[in-house]
Formats: C-alpha cells, sequence, structure tokens
C-alpha cells in the first residue's frame, strides 16, 4: 500500500475516534456535574474532529473520482469504518447512553440531554 494512503487511512482512524471520545467524555461528564455548556463545547470540539475526518474522506474519494488511484486496503477499510460508524452512534439525545456511561442514567438526564440538540 502507498505511503498517502497510509497516512490518509491513520489520520482518518485518529480524527473518528477522538471526536467520537470527546462526544462520550462530554456525555459522562455532563450526567456526572450536570454542566450542560461544558458538555456542548466539549461536543463542538469533537464535531470539529469528525470533520476533519470527513474531509480526508472527501479528499480521497474525490482524488478516486478525478481518475487517481486508491489502493484499497483492510487499513483504509476499518478507517472508513470508523469515520461512517461515528455519527449514528452518537446522536445524543436520540440514543441510549447508559452503554457509554457503563451505568443507570440518573434521574433528571433525559432533560439534560435533550438540552444538548
Amino acid at each position: 500500500m502507498d505511503e498517502k494512503t497510509v497516512e490518509q487511512s491513520m489520520q482518518l482512524i485518529l480524527h473518528s475516534g477522538t471526536g467520537r471520545s470527546m462526544v462520550i467524555e462530554a456525555v459522562r461528564d455532563m450526567l456526572k456535574t450536570g454542566d450542560v455548556a461544558a458538555a456542548k463545547q466539549k461536543i463542538e470540539e469533537g464535531g470539529k474532529e469528525i470533520g476533519e475526518a470527513h474531509d480526508i474522506q472527501t479528499a480521497m474519494m474525490s482524488a478516486e473520482c478525478d481518475g487517481q488511484p486508491v489502493e484499497k486496503s483492510i487499513l483504509l477499510i476499518h478507517a472508513q469504518d470508523s469515520q461512517v460508524s461515528v455519527p449514528g452512534r452518537f446522536l445524543v439525545g436520540r440514543c441510549d447512553v447508559r452503554p457509554a456511561v457503563g451505568r443507570a442514567l440518573p434521574q433528571g438526564t433525559s432533560q439534560r440531554l435533550r438540552l444538548l440538540v
């Protein structure tokens, strides 16, 4: 596999994972502290990371559409999967976040989650 594809794949995994982690951390912290403003800020930062991953993915797709070969590999497939699965997993307020926090949700959580969207 060429070096450019390896680099882009690793960056895609890095930014997707960082963004996902920031969203999980924001929800966990908000459930512990009730600080919705801090959670919104952290989610916005996570969104920027996810946006970086999306930009990398778009550049790779555009290059291929322009006739530049993009070598497919298990690493690239994993990177693509990491990027496209982030938004679906963490639509805050529209998914069950109990697995993310590792315990039952405290009373009042649903109202706080609604404030995030």
